[in-house]
């Protein structure tokens, strides 16, 4: 990687993966930032891209984006800083509280993403916290006033 970096091309696209198809037809694959990167650095033809794609990850994309010294340390100060502040914010819950398992899912997909591109990583966490509450929260609230019904 030389002087053909993509300074966050890559990363730009992350809002983009958030938004529904249904309300944006003609939006970009998810897989957007894999296309850049495979076809920036001349691993494939944007053609190949809808074949198949060449996985990249977290850190080769980061890479690809600010270098190889910038790139992981940018990377690094980022999920750190997010692991930290959301560790700080459930730290005190119960663990199997909703608000628990949001945090633990986020922690797992952030840290075993090793072959996620940003989109991808960001668009699965979305869905995460959508399955979540549509299935999760409905039944905690039930569950306090379960909880609440035996203490009194």
């Amino acid at each position: 990687v030389g002087d053909d970096l993509l300074y966050g091309e890559t990363y730009f696209y992350v809002p983009h993966t958030l938004v529904p198809r249904v309300l944006w037809r003609s939006k970009q694959r998810a897989h957007i930032a894999q296309e850049i990167l495979n076809v920036h650095f001349g691993r494939q033809s944007r053609e190949e891209t809808f074949k198949t794609y060449i996985a990249w990850g977290l850190l080769p994309e980061s890479i690809g984006n600010f270098g190889v010294y910038v790139g992981p340390l940018l990377l690094g100060l980022f999920l750190g800083g997010f692991g930290g502040l959301l560790e700080a914010k459930v730290r005190a819950l119960p663990l199997l509280s909703l608000q628990g398992v949001a945090g633990m899912g986020v922690l797992l997909f952030t840290f075993s993403a090793t072959a996620l591109v940003s989109t991808i990583l960001v668009s699965a966490m979305v869905q995460f916290f959508i399955v979540l509450m549509i299935g999760v929260w409905p039944l905690s609230r039930r569950y306090n006033r379960v909880r609440q019904a035996f203490v009194k």
